[in-house]
């Protein structure tokens, strides 16, 4: 069963956790996991099931670059983990019905943090915390792409922060050496430091979530390094202490509360490739999958389970939102939007998404009583994405 490594859904698709925010030493979490989104690692054992199948600083806004400190020689792991973590944050989002946690890098001096778009989707707020401050900072994003499940934030009110150094991950080989970094299991103390090998290339995995939807992630690196809850959204480093991957999904044991949260099967998705998304985000370039700026927002929170039904089913109606308005209430049961069918949650999520806040939808519904409604919807201005 392969999982997400962190959590999430609604129209937005919504985690559900119960959760406080604080510092890495501070933190004392307890929570449960909404659906694995796109194969993110925060999958601990209520996350969700998902089934693999393999085939085959410097000036604000500015990278870092490779440094007389590391150049290309081969570090430990120790060593890889105290150049890095100060770049290394902790992601908490606050969402309708809960709250959740990830990882994400600094990747610019000027406070832009790469993550999984899992970790963030759905959320209402966004705080990161850096390296070992007791400090958290809210967090904007700048644009995602949910179909790779990569995101791109900008912290507020930072600046002078350290880079993690971007490396080649078309050089790769089967048997390289890895060491992964992130907020596993979100526990306090400093990021949980793993090391492993890569074992396989251009890998593909389906990731089925709790609601019977799946989606599907190609070309991916696969790591023996070990991967928790949590791990979503963090680096995988080469031996010479440069991100080659983001670490997206993981496999584990069992189902239910037989299952084991840590798994030695793990993927990351290539940083050439995630380059390519932030730098078509950075330009302002929508398309491709790709979302600059805030998305449409319908405010619903959808049930993972629809009893069967064709559709997407209510769980909760935020106040005042565009549903709310047009009518919904928990336990109706959405069924198209501007006319073409919605079989699950998640292609519900990607039909609001392709829409910017102001545009007119037409939603049908079915009320628990059976009855067929339909009504025009402006969607709203999405919290943050």
């Amino acid at each position: 069963m392969l999982v997400g490594m962190d959590q999430f859904w609604s129209d937005d698709p919504r985690l559900t956790a119960d959760h406080s925010l604080s510092s890495r030493r501070d933190r004392r979490v307890q929570r449960r996991r909404r659906k694995v989104v796109i194969g993110a690692l925060a999958f601990v054992v209520a996350l969700g099931g998902a089934t693999v199948a393999t085939s085959g600083g410097d000036d604000a806004g500015t990278r870092a670059e490779p440094t007389a400190q590391t150049g290309d020689r081969v570090l430990t792991t120790d060593e890889i983990a105290a150049l890095t973590e100060p770049a290394i944050v902790d992601i908490e989002t606050e969402l309708t019905n809960g709250a959740a946690a990830g990882t994400g890098m600094v990747i610019t001096s000027s406070g832009e943090v790469l993550t999984n778009n899992h970790v963030i989707e759905g959320a209402t707020e966004i705080s990161v915390t850096i390296g070992d401050s007791s400090r958290s900072y809210d967090a904007e994003v700048i644009g995602t792409a949910p179909g790779a499940d990569v995101a791109l934030l900008q912290v507020d009110g930072v600046s002078d922060l350290p880079t993690v150094t971007l490396g080649d991950s078309s050089a790769l080989e089967v048997g390289d050496a890895v060491v992964a970094i992130g907020n596993a299991l979100d526990l306090p103390g400093p990021p949980r430091v793993t090391e492993g090998a890569i074992t396989g290339l251009a890998q593909s995995i389906t990731v089925s979530g709790e609601d019977g939807s799946s989606d599907r992630l190609t070309d991916l690196i696969q790591t023996s390094a070990e991967l928790q809850p949590g791990n979503s959204g963090g680096p995988l480093f080469d031996d010479t202490g440069r991100v080659i991957g983001v670490n997206t999904a993981a496999e584990v044991v069992g189902r239910g509360p037989r299952s084991t949260s840590a798994s030695s099967t793990g993927f990351a998705i290539p940083i050439d490739a995630v380059e390519e998304i932030v730098a078509q985000i950075e330009d302002g370039d929508e398309g491709g999958g790709v979302r600059v700026g805030p998305a449409g927002y319908l405010g619903v929170a959808i049930r993972n389970d629809s009893g069967g039904a064709s559709g997407a089913l209510v769980g909760e109606v935020e106040d005042d939102s565009p549903a709310d308005e047009a009518g919904l209430v928990a336990g109706d049961l959405v069924v198209s939007i501007d006319g073409v069918a919605v079989a699950d949650p998640s292609e519900l999520g990607e039909a609001i998404r392709s829409h910017d806040p102001g545009d007119d939808v037409e939603l049908e519904w079915i009320d628990a009583d059976g009855e067929r409604h339909t009504a025009t919807v402006t969607l709203a201005e999405s919290p943050l994405a």
